[in-house]
């Protein structure tokens, strides 16, 4: 089954049910300048606890001591610090999930790295990042089996280019979908009235709906595909009934 298009009813719909809650859990980290109290997730081990374990990603760090019992995951968070900023070049992600690797060692489970390495760049910089799993993957495949290195590669020249393929395609698909965001956009901010959690930048919206759209296509959201068909007639009848009601 070919998936449903990122129409404008997709993003409203794929915005209300997953993306308004998310970002109002997170927001003092997409938007810390907007926080009293700013919080960074690479400074705080209990914050990215928090973190990886909403977003199954802690278990890329051994949870095992080493012979000294020390935790490693300030020693990772460390050295995260000083990638945060080159983190905003997605060129950027696949050498620094490779030399993250091999600072902290055994401490780092590469296998989640990719995934890892992307969430955190998105916290970071989330009008420049998309993030990146299993769904998300299995999503892209879906709409462009072209469009990320092959599973039958070679996995270490797999693994060197893989977030930079994925964000690339992230980035067009953005682009080829870019009017319908931007109506979305528009018109969460004049139904919201303070109901819906919305970032302060387009940008940013238009990289989360992204996100939640190729994991609902890779099977993110239980019924996927059938629950985009059902969901953006529901959206219309939901949402579109209150915009009628105001304008009039």
């Amino acid at each position: 089954m070919k998936p449903p298009p990122l129409n404008t009813y997709t993003a409203l719909s794929l915005w209300i049910d997953f993306g308004s809650g998310h970002y109002g859990r997170y927001r003092d980290w997409y938007e810390p300048e907007a926080s009293t109290k700013p919080i960074s997730l690479l400074t705080c081990p209990s914050c990215f606890r928090k973190f990886g374990t909403e977003y199954s990603v802690i278990r890329a760090v051994n949870s095992k001591k080493d012979k000294k019992c020390n935790d490693p995951l300030p020693q990772m968070l460390k050295t995260l610090c000083g990638y945060a900023e080159s983190m905003r070049d997605p060129e950027n992600l696949d050498r620094i999930t490779d030399e993250l690797n091999s600072h902290v060692g055994q401490h780092f489970t590469s296998v989640r790295a990719p995934s890892m390495i992307s969430k955190v760049a998105a916290f970071l910089h989330p009008e420049y990042i998309v993030p990146f799993d299993s769904y998300a993957k299995g999503g892209v495949k879906k709409l462009d089996k072209s469009a990320l290195p092959s599973d039958n590669s070679e996995k270490s020249a797999r693994q060197k280019v893989m977030l930079a393929r994925y964000q690339s395609f992230c980035a067009d698909f953005e682009i080829r979908n870019e009017s319908a965001l931007n109506t979305a956009y528009r018109q969460l901010i004049e139904i919201a009235q303070g109901t819906l959690h919305i970032p302060n930048s387009r940008k940013t919206f238009r990289k989360r709906v992204v996100d939640l759209y190729l994991m609902a296509v890779g099977g993110r959201f239980n019924s996927s595909i059938n629950y985009l068909d059902r969901s953006f007639i529901k959206v219309r009848e939901r949402v579109f009934r209150k915009c009628d009601c105001r304008s009039r």
